[in-house]
């Protein structure tokens, strides 16, 4: 048993005691009434005390809501940099089969960025062969990287 139920417990019992004890104490009728409200209005707030420890409502609501709000961020946060990993991997690997495909083989590394929507758009391409003005176009027409966000290195 934890140790604010045995404390409780023990207020309530003590409560319950003095309440008899008045009871049997006090003979005449009139007063007899008024030992019982008494005692069952000590009785009562024995049972009750626990409610005065909990915080205020409106305070754990408002608690739970900013935590809410913050696992939110964090889950879209999360979410935002495993599709930005995601869409990295796939288009290096999507570069690296047109490459094969126009008879060049070459490492990329693709760096991405959010737009203003926060969808993450491929800002520039890290190859490791000389330029190629094929591929170099390619790159410009079907992804929308111009030769600047192009970078070529020499393996």
């Amino acid at each position: 048993m934890t140790a604010w139920m045995k404390q409780w417990l023990l207020g309530v019992v003590a409560a319950a005691l003095a309440a008899s004890l008045a009871d049997c104490l006090v003979v005449q009728p009139p007063l007899k009434r008024l030992a019982k409200l008494a005692g069952g209005i000590l009785l009562a707030l024995a049972l009750l005390r626990p409610l005065t420890a909990l915080p205020p409502v409106a305070a754990s609501l408002e608690d739970y809501r900013r935590q809410a709000e913050e696992t939110v961020q964090a889950s879209q946060r999360e979410q935002r940099s495993t599709l930005s990993a995601i869409i990295e991997e796939e288009l290096a690997a999507y570069i690296v089969d047109k490459a094969a495909g126009m008879g060049l083989e070459t490492a990329v590394r693709v760096a991405v960025a959010p737009d203003g929507e926060g969808t993450p758009l491929p800002q520039a391409v890290y190859l490791t062969i000389p330029p190629d003005s094929a591929l170099s176009a390619w790159l410009e027409e079907a992804l929308g990287l111009p030769p600047e966000a192009q970078f070529w290195q020499t393996p």
